[in-house]
């Protein structure tokens, strides 16, 4: 569009251009095809008459290019949104400038002070010079901002830090549109003080290099080489992208179980850990009670990694010091209780913790187990449950069934249920927790074992809200 309007070249080769580039945009995305929408209709006001048939017929052109495409669009527009994204607060577009300048108080402030600077030298020059162009970077940002943050909250939430990367530029140009440098040398130290910022921000604030830059499948496959022995690997990774890596490495097939694509159902991970037939059990992307499970089957977690957006893990049984979890024990089970003796009733026992006593951060992943045995040939439900109280208000109920847990025809077997994110703005929500074993048929349960663990969760799940350091 900048050629076509402000640079006024009006060949039919840019119009063309236009309308392939426009048809792109759609392609990549539904935002992009958004900015693409705005940036169109903007130049609606702008290109002179003349060659506004030319224009129009540019959009049509992009039109016609991007409908091969519009089954999938319709589709895909009917879901809605994305179930499992919440929707943006008042905090987020703070929240988003603060993510784009690394989380860093010293990139922020120099770069407010640049612009400030520049915009004191020459204030009236500054703000009405190429206004046309400075409306045009305001809107093109602002309005996909608008958009998806009135959506997300009117319908269902869309609007997360990712989709605003294809208008963020226009931000950008705005920025230092103000900065006025006439010395090719003064600007060349300015770039290079502002890359210098980044580049450092980037490495000790957001710890990029670190722990951001490993591919989570690429880093599981080469644990499952490192490892030696018979191992389980399980985990959420697709088995396409496996393969690929296979090939790329020129591997034999990994034996791999994925929870999606094989549909391995918990129970059937349970049969397996039950077995005892591995000498190690890796994982990747286990879900907390997985976790929990493959931790009461090979009690000694060799290994830890917790990236962004995955995490590895290597279980074994070998003695060792595990430093996986700095807070565990029994359930404060009342003085008639005993444990290996049959139960008939509906709540075999109880125990209540106060979580501001034992966790340490908002990743914190509480994990309750029981060992119990029951009655195969009986229709057993053994549910172990968490409720989370503020006072005497319940604020969360979660369980773990033994029909989800326990493969067909176990007598012997876990159940793990856990409780993690109860922090809302760095302080406790919760202050009471209670687990219980409810027997739901009230069919014979003999309980074993229970108790309790404690393990920092990943950090990094929330690292695009938050620094890394």
């Amino acid at each position: 569009m900048g050629r076509c309007v402000f640079y006024k070249k009006y060949a039919w080769k840019n119009f063309i251009l236009f309308g392939i580039y426009l048809a792109a945009l759609g392609y990549v995305h539904y935002f992009a095809l958004l900015f693409g929408v705005l940036v169109s209709l903007l130049g609606l006001f702008w290109v002179k008459k003349e060659f506004l048939f030319k224009y129009v017929l540019a959009g049509v052109l992009g039109f016609l290019l991007y409908s091969p495409h519009l089954g999938i669009f319709f589709s895909q527009v009917g879901y809605g949104g994305l179930i499992w994204l919440g929707e943006p607060d008042g905090v987020f577009i703070k929240n988003y400038f603060f993510y784009f300048f690394n989380y860093s108080v010293l990139f922020c402030f120099s770069i407010l002070s640049g612009l400030f600077y520049f915009l004191r030298k020459d204030t009236r020059f500054k703000l009405l010079v190429e206004s046309k162009k400075k409306f045009v970077m305001i809107f093109l940002f602002v309005s996909p901002f608008l958009i998806g943050f009135f959506y997300s909250v009117l319908v269902m939430p869309v609007l997360q830090f990712s989709v605003l990367l294809f208008s963020f530029p226009c931000v950008l140009i705005l920025f230092f549109s103000f900065w006025k440098v006439e010395s090719g040398k003064v600007s060349f130290l300015i770039v290079l003080i502002i890359m210098t910022l980044g580049i450092y921000s980037l490495n000790s604030e957001r710890n990029h290099f670190e722990v951001y830059f490993d591919q989570p499948v690429k880093s599981f496959i080469d644990l499952t080489l490192e490892e030696s022995g018979y191992k389980l690997n399980v985990g959420y990774h697709e088995n396409v992208f496996l393969n690929q890596y296979e090939s790329i490495l020129g591997l034999s097939n990994i034996e791999y179980y994925s929870f999606d694509e094989d549909c391995l159902l918990v129970s059937e991970f349970q049969e397996k850990l039950q077995l005892g037939l591995y000498d190690k059990v890796i994982g990747t992307d286990l879900l907390p009670a997985q976790f929990g499970l493959a931790k009461c089957y090979y009690p000694n977690v060799k290994y830890l990694h917790q990236g962004v957006g995955y995490e590895n893990s290597i279980f074994s049984k070998e003695e060792s010091i595990d430093s996986t979890y700095f807070k565990f024990g029994p359930w404060n089970n009342k003085s008639n209780f005993k444990f290996n003796e049959i139960l008939s009733k509906e709540y075999l026992t109880s125990s209540i913790w106060n979580p501001q006593e034992i966790m340490k951060s908002p990743y914190d992943i509480f994990e309750f187990y029981a060992e119990l045995e029951v009655d195969t040939l009986l229709d057993n439900k053994v549910v172990l449950a968490v409720n989370s109280f503020k006072g005497n208000k319940p604020l969360k109920w979660v369980g773990r069934s033994s029909l989800k847990q326990a493969g067909k025809g176990m007598s012997k077997f876990y159940l793990v249920t856990t409780f993690n994110i109860p922090y809302k703005h760095n302080s406790l929500e919760a202050d009471k927790l209670k687990a219980s074993i409810w027997n739901v048929n009230k069919t014979p349960v003999q309980i074993h074992q229970l108790g309790y663990r404690v393990r920092a969760g990943n950090p990094n799940r929330f690292a695009i809200y938050t620094p890394f350091r």
